[in-house]
């Protein structure tokens, strides 16, 4: 029988009908079946103590996420886009959802066994150090600190020039090599040929390159008689609480200083040997009572006694007074030593006098 050509035409539209039938039946054979409740876990791996529930046809789904939060959400293949803006990919067995905000879904009663990628935690930023200057000196100043990196090369950081009541701060690495950080104070003399700042040293300390925190230095007195504290009025190491303290103070109407000798065991050639130490406090005026309080070491030379030297400036006698400390004196309360009088009569001796 010969057909028409009007029913060839019927027939490829009938089949054409029933092949999109099939692909359609296909689609929802192979749509994942997401009904009942989830596991929720966030985006570190931390699971919440409510269930997710999810309800609906295979298309279409109501999620609940436990916590009272409603939305619907739509299933083309392995994808699940939500009202909230989400997507999800499901996995092949469908009992796990993938969120796009790194949120994992675990259908209740799976294999929670599921592989989360753990991310290395960051690790701290080591904290700053830092070494400030405060200038309340008749010039203008300036401090460098020279420290030593990993591999033992000399990096040296500068603050800027620094006028009367300014103040700056400079930072170092966090690591270091272990050799002391050498720290110098700075007065400016004049300007050269070039236009060109130049300056003179007239301080250095150093410090273990272990310190950690804010260390702070105070610059003060004049070009003649300059002078540097830490900013809470004491001189030598502070950056160890193991230390004693003897305090100085100025009541006089001229400039002295306090300078203390004294003795650490340091081993020579295997030897332990008693190594003269010194610190002084500078010049400092007697205007509004001034005071320095300098720091030694908790353990000095033992039965070597520790000198005390009391010295005006342009006073009728320099020395104005001298006295000795046994090795092992008292920390608390901290000896002190004061000068006052005249230019012409310049006394010294302890603070109870």
């Amino acid at each position: 029988m010969k057909l028409e050509r009007k029913d060839t035409k019927a027939i490829c539209t009938i089949a054409a009908v029933l092949w999109l039938l099939l692909l359609n039946l296909s689609a929802i054979a192979q749509t994942p079946n997401l009904e009942g409740r989830w596991e929720m876990y966030n985006d570190k791996g931390e699971k919440y103590d409510q269930l997710a529930k999810v309800a609906g046809g295979k298309g279409r789904v109501v999620i609940d996420n436990g916590y009272g939060a409603r939305s619907t959400a739509v299933i083309q293949g392995n994808t699940l886009t939500t009202s909230d803006g989400l997507t999800g990919t499901i996995s092949a067995d469908g009992t796990k959802i993938n969120w796009s905000n790194a949120y994992v879904w675990v259908r209740q009663g799976a294999d929670t066994r599921w592989n989360r990628v753990e991310v290395a935690p960051i690790p701290d930023t080591p904290p700053s150090r830092k070494i400030k200057i405060f200038n309340n000196a008749g010039f203008v100043g300036r401090m460098t600190a020279t420290y030593y990196d990993k591999q033992g090369i000399a990096k040296t950081v500068k603050s800027k020039e620094l006028m009367v009541l300014q103040a700056d701060t400079i930072e170092i690495p966090p690591e270091t090599s272990p050799k002391p950080i050498e720290i110098k104070f700075l007065k400016g003399t004049g300007i050269n040929a070039e236009i060109n700042s130049q300056y003179a040293e007239f301080s250095t300390l150093t410090i273990p390159a272990s310190f950690s925190g804010e260390l702070c230095y105070r610059v003060e007195g004049t070009l003649v008689n300059p002078v540097v504290s830490n900013c809470d009025n004491s001189i030598g190491d502070a950056t160890s609480s193991d230390v004693r303290q003897i305090r100085f103070q100025n009541d006089a109407g001229y400039d002295a200083q306090m300078t203390i000798m004294y003795f650490v065991n340091e081993m020579v050639n295997g030897n332990s040997v008693p190594m003269p130490k010194s610190v002084t406090s500078g010049f400092i005026n007697g205007l509004g009572g001034k005071f320095r309080m300098l720091n030694l070491p908790k353990e000095t030379s033992p039965n070597l006694p520790i000198t005390i030297h009391l010295v005006g400036n342009a006073t009728v006698k320099d020395g104005i007074f001298s006295t000795t400390l046994p090795a092992n004196f008292a920390a608390s309360p901290a000896p002190c030593f004061k000068v006052w009088g005249t230019l012409f009569d310049p006394k010294g001796g302890t603070c109870n006098q």
